[in-house]
C-alpha cells in the first residue's frame, strides 16, 4: 500500500469517527431534554384579559309604609258617625269619624257670655278711672277677668273641635278599631292610617357592605311579582342590630297611585362604582402560605407565578376577581400540582373553554416585575 493510500484511509477514518461522534451525542442530548420534558409536570394556560365591570350589592328587602300613624281621640264621648270605609285613599284633613258633641257646645255658650259680661265690666272701669274713683290694681284686676274669660272661650272651642276625626295626611284609611255607637276614652285609637307614596324599601346589610354603601345612591327594587322600580336611599342606620350585626338602609320610590302595597317582599340591588376585574373559573384560586387567595400564572421562562387576587362578585360560571395585570396567562388545569417557581410544560386552552370572558377593550399593561411573596 502506497503512502498516499494510507494516509487517505486515515483521514476517511477520522472524519467517520467525527460524525459518528456526533451522531451518538446528539442523540443523547435529544434523549436528555426528552427525559427532562417527561419529567416537568404539565398544566394548562389560557389568556386573561382585564374588563370593566360594575359591581352590585343584593338583598332580600320588603316594602313598607313611608308613614304609618294611628289616630287617636283626643277627647271622649260615643262615636256618632264614621263615614270613611276602611281600605279607602282620603285626603289630608278629610272627616273620618264624629264624636258626640254632648254638653262642649253649651259650655262654649257660656265661656262667650263671660267674656262679653267681662269686657263690659273693664270697659266700665276704664270709664272710672278717667274719673280717679278706680285705682291702677282694681284696673288690672278687670282686665285680668277679661283675659281669663278668653283663655276659658278659647279652650271650649278647641274642645269642641276635638270631635271631629281628620285624617293625618294623605293616604289610606287601613283599619278602623271602633264602629258607631262605641264609646271612645281620650287616647283610645280610632284608626290606622298610611302613606303608601312613596313607598318605602327596608333591607338589612352586613358590616362589610355598609362600607362599599353609597348613602345617597340609587336602589333598584325587584318584587316578588316580577314588577321593578328605581328608588334612592334615604337612611342608613349608625349602630348594628344588637342581635343580627345588621344595618339596616332605607330606600324610597315613587308609587302613584298607591299601585304597590306594604309588606312585599322583593330584593334591592345597589350598583357599586365601575371597576376593572377578570373574570375567572372559580376553580382555579387557591391559598397562599399566609392563607390569602391567589392565582397561579405562567411567567414567560414558563414558570409558575402567581397574584394575590379579592373576590368582588360570584356569578354561576365564574367568579369575578381583582389583582390580576390586564392580561395574563392563567393556570386553569394543573395548578394544585405545581409550587410557585417551578418549570412546567405547557398546553393552551381557548378562553371561552376555560369560561375566562375575553373583553373587546384594550387591555392593560401587566407590570414589569413578578408580584412578591409566595
Amino acid at each position: 500500500m502506497s503512502k498516499n493510500v494510507r494516509y487517505a484511509l486515515i483521514v476517511l477514518v477520522v472524519v467517520l469517527a467525527w460524525l459518528l461522534s456526533g451522531l451518538l451525542i446528539g442523540n443523547d442530548e435529544s434523549v436528555e431534554k426528552e427525559n427532562t420534558d417527561n419529567f416537568l409536570t404539565h398544566v394548562e394556560v389560557a389568556t386573561s384579559t382585564a374588563e370593566h365591570y360594575q359591581p352590585s350589592l343584593m338583598f332580600n328587602a320588603r316594602t313598607e309604609p313611608f308613614r304609618l300613624v294611628h289616630l287617636r281621640a283626643e277627647t271622649e264621648g260615643p262615636l256618632v258617625a264614621a263615614s270613611v270605609a276602611e281600605g279607602t285613599e282620603v285626603k289630608q284633613g278629610t272627616l273620618v269619624g264624629k264624636i258626640g258633641i254632648q254638653e262642649r257646645a253649651l259650655r262654649v255658650v257660656e265661656a262667650q257670655s263671660l267674656v262679653e259680661q267681662v269686657q263690659l265690666e273693664y270697659q266700665g272701669a276704664l270709664e272710672l278711672k278717667t274719673k280717679d274713683l278706680l285705682s291702677d290694681a282694681e284696673i288690672a284686676r278687670k282686665k285680668f277677668d277679661v283675659d281669663s274669660a278668653k283663655t276659658l272661650l278659647d279652650a271650649a272651642k278647641i274642645e269642641l273641635s276635638r270631635v271631629d276625626l281628620k285624617a293625618p295626611f294623605d293616604g289610606v284609611l287601613n283599619e278602623r278599631f271602633y264602629e258607631v255607637g262605641d264609646y271612645l276614652q281620650r287616647g283610645q285609637i280610632f284608626a290606622e292610617f298610611l302613606q303608601l307614596d312613596p313607598l318605602k324599601v327596608v333591607f338589612q346589610v352586613s358590616e362589610k357592605e355598609i362600607i362599599k354603601l353609597d348613602p345617597q345612591g340609587t336602589v333598584e327594587i325587584a318584587l316578588a311579582d316580577g314588577r321593578v322600580r328605581e328608588g334612592r336611599v334615604v337612611f342608613r342606620s349608625a349602630k348594628a342590630d344588637q342581635q343580627s350585626r345588621a344595618f339596616k338602609v332605607e330606600a324610597v320610590f315613587d308609587n302613584p297611585g298607591n299601585e304597590i302595597l306594604a309588606d312585599l317582599t322583593g330584593r334591592a340591588t345597589i350598583t357599586l362604582k365601575q371597576i376593572t376585574a377578570h373574570a375567572v373559573p372559580a376553580s382555579v384560586l387557591s391559598l397562599g402560605t399566609q392563607g390569602q387567595l391567589i392565582i397561579k400564572t405562567l411567567q414567560t421562562d414558563q414558570t409558575v407565578g402567581y397574584y394575590p387576587v379579592q373576590i368582588v362578585a360570584d356569578e354561576v360560571e365564574s367568579v369575578w376577581v381583582t389583582g390580576l395585570p390586564g392580561k395574563v396567562d392563567v393556570v386553569i388545569s394543573g395548578h394544585e400540582y405545581v409550587g410557585i417557581g417551578e418549570q412546567v410544560k405547557v398546553s393552551r386552552r381557548q378562553a371561552a373553554d376555560a369560561a375566562i370572558v375575553e373583553s373587546d377593550t384594550p387591555a392593560m399593561e401587566a407590570p414589569a416585575t413578578k408580584p412578591s411573596g409566595s
